[in-house]
């Protein structure tokens, strides 16, 4: 069971490992139940529910909602003046967390075997949320597998999704103002491998908002 207690402000950094802890937590307990069948076999709600518990115990009670309005948690963070963009108008976060006195902190989305242009979609409704409101950060996380081939074996193939989401959601983020750091964590072999992921897009200093 997880912690019940309240915790001081936890490092964006351990908000990331935790992220991807619960990514490689989710694989590992789906292959055991499934009796050797990998994550991408799974249904996404699954890696969501793991992730959401990982940063429960280390943010504590109060902290993690999940599958939150849009527009709920934009409007506790300050959303400026005028109709939010489309693309996070009436939607909903796979997971919201917030400070322990209740203010928004960050949204989290998460992608199970998604396509590049899938993740990069979820980029993309970061970006409009840190310049739609006065949220400081959000995180993109995703897990992705790979079957070995000729010409790369599986772990250079995972490896080189990895870098090109990593590389694509720099690019979008810089016109925004904002930074994006990808960290990676690659398991199997070379016939067969994996990757859990994470993207945090932050906004620069001085660009308070958009």
């Amino acid at each position: 069971m997880a912690n019940t207690t309240k915790r001081g402000r936890v490092a964006r950094e351990d908000v990331v490992n935790a992220i991807l802890s619960g990514i490689q937590k989710a694989h590992k307990d789906y292959y055991r139940m499934s009796g050797g069948l990998w994550m991408w076999h799974g249904p996404e709600y699954w890696v969501t529910t793991y992730v959401a518990k990982a940063l429960w115990k280390i943010c504590g009670d109060g902290t993690v909602v999940a599958e939150e309005g849009s527009s709920k948690m934009m409007k506790g963070a300050g959303r400026k003046q005028g109709r939010p963009s489309q693309i996070v108008r009436g939607k909903r976060f796979d997971i919201a967390l917030y400070f322990a006195n209740g203010e928004p902190r960050a949204p989290i989305e998460i992608k199970n075997q998604g396509s590049s242009e899938g993740v990069l979609k979820d980029v993309k409704r970061m970006l409009a949320a840190l310049r739609e409101s006065r949220l400081l950060f959000g995180a993109v996380a995703y897990c992705y597998s790979k079957e070995g081939g000729k010409q790369k074996n599986a772990q250079e193939k995972v490896k080189d999704y990895g870098k090109n989401l990593s590389e694509k959601a720099k690019s979008l983020a810089a016109k925004d103002g904002c930074s994006a750091e990808s960290k990676i964590c690659v398991s199997g072999d070379a016939a067969d491998a994996w990757l859990a992921g994470c993207i945090l897009l932050e906004r620069k200093p001085g660009n308070k908002r958009g």
